[in-house]
């Protein structure tokens, strides 16, 4: 009777045992990449910034640039921009030349500071890009509502900043130059002024 009992006792530790083996050898490597993947992120002095003192807007320089996970060449491709200029804001840097970034999508990750440029771009009204009928957003010849129009910008175009009032940016796409309202614009915020000099 004690051997039946002590051979039931054993054969359940051996169920337990195989299957807490087998929890880990499913759930342990996944849980050890993305410890790994963290203290290489760590390691690479990231500063992560809490607040928009920070925060900047920048634009793709590059018609192709990738999307990664972590901070280096070795980290997973999320995703690869085809979009000159495109504007990105960056949420957090490392002292080895790479940048934490959001897309006007809420997409976040890391980018190589070799594919950002400092010029300000602005992509027009991206939250509208799949309505139907578009709504197109006008650019005016001065920065008043009652002012003439000069063009009809789609939404999703990506145009150069060259002023904005904290209300109103100036802004330029090929040969047209005019005003449009500060919050139809992604790539700049609500309130930022800015004064660029063009060449």
């Amino acid at each position: 009777m004690r051997v039946l009992l002590h051979y039931k006792a054993y054969l359940i530790s051996l169920l337990i045992f195989i299957f807490l083996l087998s929890v880990v050898v499913i759930i342990f490597p996944d849980a050890l990449k993305k410890l790994n993947e963290n203290r290489s992120i760590q390691s690479t002095n990231v500063k992560i910034y809490s607040d928009n003192t920070g925060i900047v807007f920048k634009s793709l320089k590059k018609n192709k640039a990738n999307l990664r996970q972590g901070p280096s060449l070795d980290h997973q491709i999320l995703w690869t921009y085809n979009k000159y200029k495109l504007p990105v804001e960056i949420i957090g840097q490392t002292k080895i030349g790479w940048s934490k970034i959001r897309d006007f999508t809420g997409e976040e990750g890391w980018i190589s500071n070799t594919l950002l440029s400092n010029n300000r771009t602005a992509m027009i009204a991206p939250w509208d890009v799949k309505s139907q009928p578009q709504d197109y957003r006008n650019l005016f010849k001065e920065p008043l509502t009652t002012s003439k129009v000069i063009k009809f910008l789609e939404p999703g175009v990506i145009v150069n900043i060259s002023q904005c009032t904290g209300s109103w940016c100036n802004i330029y796409i090929g040969k047209s130059e005019g005003w449009i309202k500060q919050n139809q614009l992604y790539g700049v915020y609500l309130d930022e002024v800015i004064n660029i000099e063009r060449d």
